[in-house]
């Protein structure tokens, strides 16, 4: 149960970081290892990448390789996503999760999802199969609409940040483990 250095570590570099810009039904994109589709951003590369803008109807997907680590800096983005998750991390070795200082951020998903990844179940607005861990001093509200807030298969760590997660459903969940150092978590969940 110890936390790692990557756990913890909440600096970035913004020049040579991909920067990735939600414009309501466009994204713009300066950088590697992001690809567009409509408003879908996937990440495919153990980059670096920060999010920043809105969307009504848009999602980021990590894709990466098994051994791959990236890092995602929350640096106020507002996504939302009526059919399916709006943070969906199918899969990397790591995804570490930073919210920029100073800034507020808002994931949140529709009351039923379309969505699907083959025959797997893909049931909360922030969804990692990977292990996640969150950092950085700025905030992150999740609204799990349809079912789950957030939800790792593997590990959920959060080191750092203000968070308020609210879900029809379970607000914060790890399979394999949750891990809190240093965070301020504000949670209503409709069942645990």
């Amino acid at each position: 149960f110890e936390f790692t250095k990557r756990d913890n570590n909440a600096n970035y570099s913004e020049e040579s970081a991909t920067k990735i810009n939600f414009n309501g039904s466009s994204v713009t994109v300066s950088g590697n290892g992001a690809s567009v589709s409509g408003s879908t951003v996937t990440l495919s590369k153990a980059e670096t990448y920060i999010l920043s803008g809105e969307t009504d109807d848009g999602m980021v997907i990590v894709n990466c390789g098994d051994d791959d680590k990236l890092q995602i800096v929350l640096d106020g983005v507002s996504i939302y996503n009526k059919n399916g998750p709006a943070f969906y991390v199918k899969n990397a070795d790591k995804a570490a999760v930073t919210l920029a200082s100073g800034s507020e951020n808002t994931l949140s998903d529709g009351a039923s999802y379309s969505y699907k990844d083959g025959s797997s179940n893909v049931d909360a607005t922030l969804f990692s199969r990977a292990d996640i861990s969150f950092n950085g001093s700025g905030k992150l509200t999740v609204n799990g609409n349809n079912k789950h807030g957030i939800c790792s298969k593997d590990d959920l760590v959060f080191t750092g940040g203000v968070y308020s997660v609210k879900s029809s459903g379970v607000a914060i969940n790890g399979k394999d483990c949750v891990k809190i150092s240093d965070a301020t978590l504000d949670i209503s969940a409709g069942t645990d």
